[in-house]
């Protein structure tokens, strides 16, 4: 490796080792915390639970910015950036801003004005630049407002009101960064590959969110450079998941060095955001220790068995009347639950299987479906690896009456 590669290498494992001290803000302030009665009465900022605010302010002074800013970038047309000023500035680095449409930019002479998600910049501005600012949206009193995550999930006719925060990476980045290139390397060649990483992550995924079913149902946290965070209703995640990796596979031409991972998590509307990106975060670590897999309550699967999944369960959902047996499904599931330790289910699971398969489903068809759903009968009918994982899915997907509160909160706290 030259020394260029070895200087990205060392790169990527320092910002390996910033990920694995989330909490060092709170210690460099850990004194203002224990004496926080102090002359100004500092206490944690409640949005982002890391830095110190008065107590007379509602959040500490990045989070008031980073909202401030965040309203403005859906309904972004420009950005701006500046030695001298900015909507978020550092001192000796610089600023950025972003303007929405039909407003006009104020620029310095030393600034640089772009056009974004806009490739059609002649006589408008210095370039383009490419925002993943996709949001879902509604009209209300003549103003585009951004909708909440509750009013996201209102909208879906079926199945628990969950919303899924989902995470996703390249995998062994930094290998690839350091050695991919072998005797090619050069800042030129690493520049080119690193644009046209973020081009897919910052440009093409507000493309693929225009698609009827996912248009103005998925909320984009951020997404450029090699990863994407994003929540969305948890089937819709699922499928744009799926499409994302299925696009990315094709966009870098089938290229078994680029791969992706990600992580899943599943909780209701008003859980806190910054929580579920941790919780997506955990899963996705599960997911990256196998590689190229997407991992959901802790159960990681590579994309062609999690395709293989989705498909078994929307043919046993055509094929099998799992409205009608659905407090059946929810028996199985807490069996399967109650006797599976270690990845291993107990021989006791198979009578009681047995026993509740033929008292509460009529005729052979129907039973043989539910049977080979659960188990395989291509390996001694042993219980599936996805069975538990879809047999969830199929509870979510399907809205119970009275027992709908028990169950969900059943997966969510108990089943993962």
């Amino acid at each position: 490796m030259n020394e260029l590669g070895e200087k990205i290498h060392e790169l990527y494992e320092e910002t390996g080792r910033k990920k694995f001290q989330k909490f060092s803000a709170v210690l460099e302030n850990f004194d203002r915390l224990v004496n926080y009665l102090g002359p100004d009465n500092y206490e944690m900022c409640p949005s982002c639970q890391v830095s110190l605010k008065p107590e007379r302010e509602e959040f500490c002074k990045w989070c008031e910015l980073f909202q401030e800013v965040g309203e403005k970038i859906p309904r972004a047309e420009y950005v701006v950036f500046s030695p001298e000023i900015g909507d978020l500035y550092l001192e000796g680095i610089g600023g950025v801003s972003v303007h929405a449409k039909g407003q006009i930019p104020y620029t310095l002479p030393g600034d640089t004005l772009l056009l974004l998600n806009r490739t059609d910049f002649e006589d408008k501005a210095d370039g383009f630049f490419f925002l993943a600012n996709t949001v879902p949206t509604k009209e209300e009193k003549g103003k585009m407002l951004v909708k909440d995550f509750e009013e996201m999930l209102e909208e879906e006719e079926e199945g628990y009101k969950l919303l899924a925060f989902v995470k996703m990476d390249v995998d062994n980045l930094g290998l690839i960064f350091s050695q991919g290139l072998k005797e090619d390397y050069s800042i030129s060649r690493v520049a080119t590959l690193s644009r046209s990483l973020d081009l897919f992550f910052s440009g093409y995924i507000n493309t693929l969110l225009q698609k009827e079913e996912f248009k103005n149902k998925v909320y984009v946290v951020y997404s450029g450079g090699d990863d994407v965070f994003f929540c969305a209703p948890w089937e819709i995640a699922l499928k744009v998941a799926k499409e994302i990796e299925k696009d990315f596979t094709e966009y870098t031409c089938y290229n078994k060095c680029f791969t992706l991972s990600a992580g899943v998590f599943f909780q209701k509307p008003t859980y806190p955001i910054r929580f579920g990106a941790d919780e997506a975060e955990e899963e996705k670590d599960i997911a990256k220790a196998y590689k190229n897999s997407i991992s959901l309550w802790g159960y990681p699967l590579s994309w062609d068995a999690f395709k293989n999944a989705l498909e078994r369960l929307n043919e046993f959902m055509k094929n099998f009347d799992v409205h009608s047996h659905r407090t059946l499904l929810y028996r199985i599931y807490t069996l399967l639950r109650a006797y599976k330790k270690d990845g291993k289910v107990s021989l006791r699971f198979y009578p009681m299987f047995y026993y509740q398969l033929y008292r509460n489903v009529k005729g052979e068809k129907e039973q043989e479906k539910l049977e080979e759903f659960i188990l395989d009968p291509k390996n001694d009918y042993n219980v599936r690896d996805d069975a538990e994982l879809l047999l969830k899915l199929v509870l979510m997907k399907t809205r119970g009456a009275s027992e709908r509160v028990k169950e969900e909160s059943y997966i969510l706290n108990k089943g993962g």
